[in-house]
């Protein structure tokens, strides 16, 4: 789908998607963390 370079290798993505939103959980594998970042459709 898509390849970016990031200093915190491997990094997993997710895509959520529904009738109003879109939601991509982004993790950091080295770091141990979670983001999830919200898009609201117009």
């Amino acid at each position: 789908m898509y390849s970016i370079n990031c200093p915190g290798k491997p990094v997993g993505i997710d895509l959520y998607e529904d009738d109003s939103k879109i939601e991509a959980w982004v993790c950091n594998y080295v770091g141990g963390n979670l983001k999830v970042f919200t898009f609201e459709k117009q």
